[in-house]
C-alpha cells in the first residue's frame, strides 16, 4: 500500500501549536528508523458561541480564521442531517427538503483552511415546522 501521503487527525487533548512529527514502522514493538520530521500545524479554531434560535433562523457569532461552518441536525432516530453555512445565520426555512418537520438537536462546528476544524457546540434542541 502506498502510504506517502497519509492525513493524521491530532487527538482532542493534544494544544494547538507547531510540532515535529517523523514516522517510523513498528515491527514487533521495535521501531525502525524514523523518518525526516516535517512541521505539523495543529491550530484548533474556536467554537462558534451566543448561538440563538428565532422563529426559522438559528445564528451565532463569527470564528476568527474560519470560512465556513456545518450545522449537524440529529432527529430523534439519531440520524444526523449537516448542512453546511458560509455565514453566521441559517434560515431553516431554505432546508424544508432535507429537515422534515419534529425536533432536533443542533451543534456547529467551524472550519477553516490550514486550521482543524473547531470542537462542537453544546447541543441545543429546537423544533423545525
Amino acid at each position: 500500500a502506498d502510504l506517502s501521503n497519509y492525513d493524521i487527525a491530532f487527538p482532542s487533548f493534544i494544544p494547538s501549536g507547531n510540532y515535529n512529527v517523523s514516522v517510523g514502522a513498528d515491527i514487533n514493538h521495535n521501531v525502525t528508523t524514523y523518518s525526516n520530521s516535517v512541521n505539523a500545524n495543529f491550530n484548533e479554531l474556536a467554537a462558534p458561541s451566543n448561538i440563538s434560535w428565532n422563529g426559522s433562523t438559528l445564528s451565532w457569532e463569527s470564528v476568527p480564521n474560519a470560512s465556513g461552518y456545518v450545522l449537524s441536525f440529529i432527529d430523534s432516530n439519531g440520524n444526523a442531517n449537516p448542512i453546511p453555512a458560509s455565514g453566521t445565520s441559517v434560515d431553516l426555512g431554505n432546508y424544508t427538503t432535507q429537515l422534515s418537520a419534529g425536533t432536533y438537536d443542533v451543534s456547529i462546528i467551524a472550519v477553516g483552511s490550514g486550521y482543524t476544524p473547531s470542537p462542537l457546540t453544546d447541543v441545543m434542541k429546537i423544533v423545525v415546522g
